[in-house]
This record gives C-alpha cells, sequence and structure tokens, in this order.
C-alpha cells in the first residue's frame, strides 16, 4: 500500500509574522517524523483486531492498518487525530455502549474507503474526521450528541453519501467544505438552530430541494455551487429576520428557483439573476 504522505492529516503549528501579523502554517518536523514512523509500523506490523478496550485510542495508533475490516470499541471515550486514517478495509465501527458519546478528533477516520456503518454516539464532528469516506451512505446524528459544529471537511468526498439528517438543536454552523463533492448527496435535513453555512459547505453535490431555516444568518461564498440538480430552495425567513447572502451561492445551479418572503433575500434573487417563485 502506498501513501501519499503529503496528503496526510497531520498538524500544523500557526506562526505569526511580527511585522504584516499574517499566520504561516508550518509542519513540526517532528511531529511530521512520528507520524511516519507510526504509520510505517502500522502498515508492516499491523494486526488482525476486533475489540479495543482502550479509554483512549491515541493518535494514529491503527493509521494504515490493513488488516482491521470490523471493530468493536470497549469503554472508549475519545479517539485521537488520524487513529483510524488510511484503515482502507475498515467497514463497520461499533461501541457495545450507545449511551457513552464518542468524543472525536481531526481526521479520526479520514480515508477509511470501504466504511459503511458507524453505530455509534459522537458529541463532535471535527476537522476531516471522516474525509473520503467513500461508502458511507447516510449520516443520522442522534439528538444525544450535542453536536455543535460540522467542521471544516469532516465529510468532503463521502461520494457515496445520500442522506444526512442534521436536525439537531445544538448544531449552529456548518464549516467550509464539510460536504463538499458529496456527488451522491441528495437530502439533507438542517438544524432548526442553525446560524451560518460557510465557503463551498454544499459544493458539488446532488441536492435536488432544500429549506432553509430561518435561524441562518449567513450563507457564505458557493455554499451551494455547482448543484446542477437543485431546484427547489425554501428560505423560511420574514423580513424581521436577518440575513446576510455572500458571492454567488448558487453558481452553476441552473435550475435554482428561491421561494421566500424576505426582501433581502427576493432583491438578492433578483441580483443574481434566479429564479422567484
Amino acid at each position: 500500500m502506498a501513501f501519499n504522505f503529503d496528503d496526510l492529516s497531520i498538524h500544523y503549528l500557526k506562526n505569526i509574522d511580527s511585522d504584516t501579523q499574517e499566520s504561516h502554517e508550518q509542519i513540526s518536523e517532528e511531529y511530521f517524523n512520528k507520524v511516519i514512523d507510526i504509520i510505517v509500523d502500522n502498515q508492516y506490523g499491523g494486526n488482525k483486531v476486533n475489540e479495543i478496550d482502550n479509554s483512549f485510542i491515541m493518535d494514529y495508533s491503527f493509521a494504515g492498518n490493513t488488516n482491521i475490516d470490523e471493530i468493536t470499541l470497549i469503554d472508549t471515550s475519545a479517539i485521537g487525530t488520524g487513529a483510524f486514517e488510511f484503515c482502507e478495509n475498515l467497514i463497520t465501527v461499533n461501541t457495545n455502549k450507545d449511551n457513552l458519546p464518542l468524543i472525536l478528533s481531526h481526521s479520526s477516520f479520514a480515508n477509511c474507503t470501504n466504511l459503511k456503518e458507524i453505530q455509534f454516539i459522537c458529541s463532535n464532528a471535527p476537522i476531516r474526521c471522516f474525509y473520503n469516506c467513500q461508502n458511507i451512505r447516510q449520516i443520522i446524528l442522534n439528538t444525544e450528541s450535542n453536536i455543535k459544529e460540522i467542521n471544516d471537511e469532516c465529510f468532503c468526498n463521502c461520494t457515496e453519501l445520500r442522506n444526512v439528517n442534521l436536525n439537531i438543536d445544538s448544531i449552529k454552523y456548518i464549516g467550509i467544505r464539510a460536504f463538499y463533492s458529496c456527488l451522491s448527496l441528495r437530502n439533507i435535513t438542517l438544524s432548526s438552530q442553525l446560524e451560518t453555512i460557510d465557503t463551498l459547505a454544499f459544493a458539488n453535490c446532488s441536492l435536488t430541494t432544500i429549506t432553509i431555516p430561518k435561524s441562518v444568518k449567513y450563507i457564505e461564498t458557493k455554499a451551494f455551487y455547482n448543484n446542477a440538480t437543485l431546484q427547489n430552495v425554501i428560505f423560511e425567513h420574514t423580513n424581521e429576520d436577518e440575513i446576510y447572502l455572500n458571492d454567488d451561492i448558487f453558481g452553476n445551479c441552473p435550475n435554482v428557483i428561491i421561494s421566500g418572503h424576505n426582501n433581502k433575500i427576493i432583491e438578492y434573487a433578483k441580483a443574481n439573476k434566479l429564479k422567484i417563485r
């Protein structure tokens, strides 16, 4: 199995330029080497594992282990960064304690390209957590999860994902490219308390109809870009509800029809030559 180390989801160190106040991301060489060592060890010495009873699964513990296909987490409360990244034969993850929400980390299951079933409650949806999990078809988040954010690229490139239910009151934010290139995504239910849909969040999907709750205050650039099948966009906002619409939200969505009763939304539709119902 060949790894492209440039694609690994590793930690970055941010340095601030004292003159420009701009931030620059740099890879920690020590950390980078540590990750490579772990993955090489797992790649060539990875054992078949069916159960894990650690309360915390350390960063990159099983990264690249192609001998794992199904795993049960026993008494696990947290999963570290990249813990199962590149476990390409992992199909099912479950836990024997459904009442114990798991804390996930950056890229915990990224690039698990055969992962189909996730039978656990999670308390967060971190950056790139399920990135490139190409066989996941449905996501239903348990109401006990108390997830506040779907972070950047969390489900990016989950190309078989068809249905997503985000109807949990705690969810306020959907991050940059959170569902980018979920090519099969047709149906999504948004939280009634959602406030922000960030840049490219649902770009390159196959949505047909979407209802935007009146709680949404910000929709950022190209949030729904390139949804050629998208037809009905229903805004629940009245003129009393604030909403800020950024550039090209529905770019390359030739069939979109906007429904709503908020003057700002209607003006936006007209300015962008979108059809109005």
